[in-house]
């Protein structure tokens, strides 16, 4: 496991919802022709969703839950242009998202609509998401 996660499902104050499995990641991909980054994958085998560094740190999508406003899903029109797969929010609304075919993680504004700040994949955010909120466990 990565040591991020690691040091991140050690930490209080996180509400995670079981973990995925492989299947069910693949059943996700193949049914949304979504094909999600490696890093992401692996966290989702930690948490399929979830808020971590609460109350003010984001909320985290995952792949299981097809009728909740708690799966992963592409843009269109959720304050994310659709070549973004949306992940998550912040705590002020903006959309997380994986820039679809890579491994990069995005934050969209929603006012205005652009990009905010970019990491070049799921751990770099993770990594600052526990350097903004972590002090505040």
């Amino acid at each position: 496991m990565n040591e991020i996660i690691k040091r991140i499902t050690a930490a209080s104050k996180m509400r995670f919802r079981p973990g995925a499995n492989f299947e069910q990641i693949s059943t996700f991909e193949q049914e949304t022709g979504i094909t999600l980054p490696s890093a992401y994958k692996e966290w989702l085998v930690v948490s399929d969703g979830g808020e971590i560094f609460c109350p003010d740190g984001p909320q985290l999508l995952g792949v299981t839950n097809e009728n909740s406003k708690l799966r992963i899903r592409v843009g269109n029109g959720i304050e994310a242009p659709e070549t973004m797969i949306v992940i998550g929010r912040t705590s002020s609304g903006d959309a997380l998202c994986l820039e679809s075919g890579a491994e990069r993680v995005v934050q969209w504004t929603h006012s205005p609509l652009e990009e905010f700040i970019s990491w070049d994949n799921f751990f770099r955010y993770l990594e600052q998401a526990e350097e903004i909120y972590g002090d505040e466990q």
